[in-house]
């Protein structure tokens, strides 16, 4: 109740809502304290009917002027010296109830959304995001976006598109990700592998197969690390033939530290569970996230 106070009612307090609360801000001097010793006089079905109240403008504005900030302070802040962009791409689903939102199409009883979402390593701060129905591929996202020429884009199996890839390698972007195990190649060249370190092998290759050939006629670099945490073997696949194989790996571990789990998946802080009483900002504001979205050509942030 505290802490739901003292989101809520802060931004009131402020004046940083829209004219139609700012009367709200006058009711404000009631005794009862949050955990952060500020004043909370409203319950929660008060907030519940505010907040179902208030225009999804409101929140897009909050948002827009919250990134704002952030891009400020981290401006110029990179872990690697490489000057090219750093992107991370992934996707993660998040049930909803199908009763309540009949048009998150994914299951016959459940369902969805998905969010997919372009991260740059800068700040780790989102360029792009975009939410779906459910049963949308991340691959059809994928597609459609224009990522700048010279940059590197970190992905997860689940976007593997030997055509996509060729596209990407054709207009000078490059990407790294983990390798299916059923991948058909030949191996072109054996690559020096450095000293004391975790590579275990770095190869270039040409994957077989006449249709395979057709959409990625390109060389990839084929990269096998060994992953002491989990005791394992990670397979990488790139089109990165200039940069170090520990670079790429460095690159590609960078991204398991964005908050995403051990399938790959951007992990979710909080379980979305409508209720009746505090369904109302949801079931308002995911029409608009769905709708007013800019088409993932041009969804840049």
């Amino acid at each position: 109740m505290a802490a739901i106070c003292s989101d809520a009612i802060l931004p009131i307090r402020s004046g940083s809502i829209v004219e139609g609360d700012q009367w709200r801000a006058g009711k404000l001097s009631g005794e009862v304290k949050t955990s952060w010793g500020r004043q909370c006089p409203y319950n929660r079905s008060t907030l519940s009917y505010a907040n179902e109240h208030r225009p999804w403008q409101l929140y897009q504005k909050v948002f827009y002027e919250l990134l704002d900030q952030c891009k400020t302070l981290v401006k110029g802040k990179k872990k690697f010296r490489f000057k090219s962009k750093l992107f991370s791409l992934d996707a993660t689903t998040i049930e909803l109830c199908a009763s309540l939102f009949d048009w998150a199409k994914f299951r016959t009883t459940k369902g969805a959304v998905k969010l997919h979402l372009l991260l740059d390593h800068e700040g780790y701060l989102p360029v792009f995001a975009h939410i779906t129905e459910g049963k949308i591929h991340e691959v059809n996202i994928a597609q459609g976006l224009h990522i700048p020429r010279g940059s590197l884009l970190v992905i997860d199996r689940g976007y593997v598109d030997y055509g996509l890839f060729g596209r990407w390698t054709q207009d000078g972007v490059y990407f790294v990700t983990r390798q299916k195990d059923n991948a058909d190649y030949t191996v072109i060249e054996e690559r020096p592998l450095p000293q004391n370190r975790n590579i275990l092998r770095d190869q270039l290759i040409e994957l077989s197969g006449f249709y395979y050939q057709q959409k990625c006629p390109f060389l990839l670099r084929r990269i096998e690390v060994w992953d002491d945490e989990n005791e394992r073997i990670v397979v990488l696949l790139t089109n990165h033939l200039s940069f170090g194989s520990t670079t790429i790996a460095a690159v590609y571990k960078d991204r398991w530290q964005i908050g995403v789990s051990s399938e790959g998946r951007i992990t979710q802080s909080v379980e979305v569970r409508p209720r009746l009483r505090d369904s109302g900002p949801c079931s308002l504001g995911a029409p608009w996230r769905e709708n007013k979205t800019v088409e993932p050509f041009d969804n840049i942030l």
